[in-house]
C-alpha cells in the first residue's frame, strides 16, 4: 500500500489448476492459490496454497453440452503453504481447518469445443452448469488439465 493513509490492506487473485486422469472415472489432483496483487496487472507471490485429490463418485447426465460430467468428492486436502497466515482471510481455511474440505462435493463437466472452438471445463452451482476456466484433454493418456482464475480478495 503505498498512499499516505494508515490502512493495511492485502489484496490477492485467487486461481486454481488441476490434472486428472479421466476415463470412466476421475482421478487427480487441484490446487489453489491466492497470488500476491502487486497492481492491477501483475501478480507476485503465492501467499497461499492448499491441495486436494478429486476423486469421481458417479457420472452426471444433466450437462447436455458436456463430453462428460461427474460427481466428485475431495480427499487429503492439505495446506501446502500460508505465508504470513494469508490462507484464512484469504481462502477462508488454514492448517487447521482445511481438513473440513474433506468429504465435500463438486461436479465438473468437460466440453471439448465450446462454442467451436475451446476447450473448458464447467462447475454445477446447485442450479447450472457454469463455465470454470479453460481445459486440455489428452486423449491419449487421459489425462486433463485445467485452470481458472477468479476474484481479488481483499483482506
Amino acid at each position: 500500500d503505498s498512499d499516505a493513509d494508515t490502512d493495511t490492506s492485502t489484496s490477492g487473485l485467487v486461481t486454481g489448476s488441476g490434472l486428472a486422469v479421466v476415463t470412466t472415472s476421475w482421478a487427480g489432483t487441484e490446487e489453489i492459490e491466492l497470488l500476491e496483487l502487486v497492481d492491477d496487472t501483475t501478480t507476485g507471490n503465492v501467499l497461499c496454497k492448499v491441495s486436494y485429490e478429486l476423486t469421481s463418485t458417479a457420472l452426471r447426465t444433466d450437462c447436455t453440452q458436456c463430453d462428460f460430467a461427474v460427481d466428485l468428492v475431495i480427499g487429503n486436502a492439505s495446506v501446502v503453504s500460508d505465508v504470513g497466515g494469508a490462507c484464512l482471510p484469504g481462502l477462508g481455511v488454514d492448517a487447521t481447518t482445511i481438513g473440513t474440505w474433506n468429504g465435500q462435493t463438486k461436479a465438473y463437466g468437460y466440453i471439448a469445443e465450446y462454442f467451436g472452438h475451446a476447450e473448458v471445463y464447467v462447475e454445477y452451482d446447485g442450479t447450472d452448469w457454469n463455465t470454470k476456466g479453460y481445459a486440455d484433454l489428452d486423449t491419449v493418456t487421459h489425462e486433463l488439465s485445467y485452470t481458472w482464475e477468479g476474484d481479488v480478495v481483499t483482506w
